[in-house]
């Protein structure tokens, strides 16, 4: 019966495990709980050191990369709301998920973000 398990935040799955048992493989790279933990807290605080506001929405726009592995975890920590956005998606449906969801940031690469910066075939930017 699954109604007796207890309930953790998402960023304590880093806390689940031995401190040196492998938590996460990436390609070539196997974070264990204590690195993984780690590199949790290092990007959560440095979103927290932004202007953000408990309950902030932030957005991703990744390809599969470490940073969008850690980043779901460290918006928890951070008291921010994770909202992740397809990166098979055209700009004209991220600008509409940014705009529906109220995100205060957008976290992508240089090259996406200059998509979202030009006109739309509509005429209207972002």
């Amino acid at each position: 019966m699954t109604d007796n398990l207890p309930a953790f935040p998402l960023d304590h799955l880093a806390l689940r495990g031995a401190p040196d048992a492998p938590a996460l493989r990436l390609k070539d790279k196997v974070y264990s709980y204590q690195t993984l933990n780690h590199r949790i807290g290092r990007l959560a605080a440095i979103l927290a050191a932004r202007d953000f506001t408990a309950g902030d929405r932030i957005a991703t726009w990744l390809p599969k990369t470490e940073l969008a592995c850690l980043i779901p975890l460290a918006a928890v920590r951070a008291g921010l709301v994770h909202v992740p956005i397809n990166p098979l998606l055209k700009p004209a449906q991220v600008k509409h998920i940014l705009s529906d969801s109220g995100a205060k940031a957008l976290l992508t690469s240089a090259v996406r973000a200059s998509t979202l910066l030009s006109p739309s075939p509509s005429g209207e930017g972002f």
